[in-house]
C-alpha cells in the first residue's frame, strides 16, 4: 500500500538550525557560567576542580530556563514558518 491511500502525509522536520535548538541555549549558559567559576577561581587562587565546576554550572540552569529557552526556540520557528 502507499502512503496517499492510507492517508499519511508525511511531516517533514525543519532544516537544523542552533537557533531553533534550545539545548544550544542551555549549553551556552553551561560554558560562561563554567567560564565565569574557573577564571573567578584561578583569579583568587582558589583550587580548581574540573568536575565540581561543571556539576555547579549544570545547576545554573532552572526550570525555568528551559523553559524560556523553549518558548523562544518555538516563537521563532512560527515567526520563520518552519511548521508550515
Amino acid at each position: 500500500m502507499k502512503m496517499a491511500e492510507l492517508d499519511i502525509r508525511p511531516i517533514w522536520n525543519p532544516v537544523y538550525s542552533q537557533q531553533y535548538n534550545p539545548i544550544k541555549m542551555a549549553f551556552a549558559q553551561v560554558k560562561a557560567a563554567y567560564k565565569k567559576e574557573k577564571l573567578r577561581r584561578l583569579a583568587h587562587g582558589i583550587e580548581f576542580n574540573h568536575n565540581e565546576v561543571v556539576y555547579q554550572a549544570f545547576g545554573k540552569v532552572t526550570r525555568q530556563n528551559v523553559g524560556n529557552y523553549v518558548r523562544h526556540c518555538e516563537a521563532a520557528l512560527h515567526e520563520k514558518a518552519v511548521w508550515q
